[in-house]
């Protein structure tokens, strides 16, 4: 049980990770303040509401992050991992610790702490934290489960794993609409005659316009929300697993 974890080889992992990484946390946190700053004053002088700006960089850090803060896997990188004493498992759940629950904790505190210094703005344009916090948790699982697939492309590709990430989710959304299209082509050929088609995943409802100027609504909730269920565990709890044992794939 040693040889998967110890707590104290573990610890130890913690504090030459936090150690190296404490760099990152300050940039990601002075970065914020200059964001938050700017656009206090942008609001001062203009009015005009960039709330929305500071949450897309808040999402966008928690999202990339393992591409952006994490150095390339060469050779050279790969046999330094493999000289740190610990463990596979110790490296995944420091890896886990930083990006799932230390990076979305200074990134959303950081601009909660910075809110009580304004109230009277936020509550006025930086609405945002209401709206975020409303919603926490859903939120975090989407940010959560987007994130594990650029942590899985970290560990997958040496370089450019930023780059190759989002080429890799652009062709696999476009694959998703064409096969998403064509099977339901094939499962339901006379729907699909009668007209254009529009998805109200909402509701889970398919919507077809048909050429008469008929509206006929094909109830796919059950089908819809058995996908949904699905994806829900692939990401991230997939994704988290295909990262361990990529990891424990270099100790061999």
């Amino acid at each position: 049980m040693s040889s998967i974890f110890n707590i104290k080889r573990f610890g130890w992992l913690l504090k030459r990770k936090l150690a190296n990484d404490m760099m990152q946390y300050i940039y990601i946190a002075s970065g914020l303040t200059g964001l938050y700053v700017i656009l206090v004053v942008a609001y001062s002088i203009s009015g005009s509401d960039f709330s929305w700006l500071l949450f897309l960089v808040q999402c966008l850090l928690v999202i990339i992050s393992p591409c952006l803060f994490e150095r390339n896997t060469d050779n050279a990188s790969m046999i330094f991992d493999f000289e740190v004493p610990a463990s596979a498992f110790e490296k995944f759940a420091a890896l886990w610790l930083k990006y799932v629950l230390l990076i979305p904790f200074i990134t959303v505190g950081v601009c909660l702490l910075l809110s009580l210094f304004h109230q009277e703005i936020i509550s006025d344009s930086f609405s945002l934290f209401s709206e975020f916090t409303g919603n926490f948790w859903r939120r975090m699982y989407t940010l959560l489960a987007l994130q594990s697939v650029f942590m899985t492309g970290y560990l997958y590709f040496r370089s450019f794993s930023l780059v190759k990430t989002i080429m890799v989710i652009a062709f696999f959304t476009v694959l998703y609409s064409i096969l998403s299209k064509i099977i339901f082509a094939t499962m339901m050929p006379d729907i699909v005659a009668m007209g254009s088609i529009s998805h109200n995943w909402g509701e889970a409802i398919v919507i077809i316009n048909s050429n008469r100027g008929e509206i006929v609504n094909v109830n796919m909730g059950n089908t819809l929300n058995m996908i949904k269920d699905v994806l829900s565990i692939i990401y991230p709890f997939g994704m988290w697993l295909v990262c361990f044992l990529r990891i424990r794939e270099r100790e061999i």
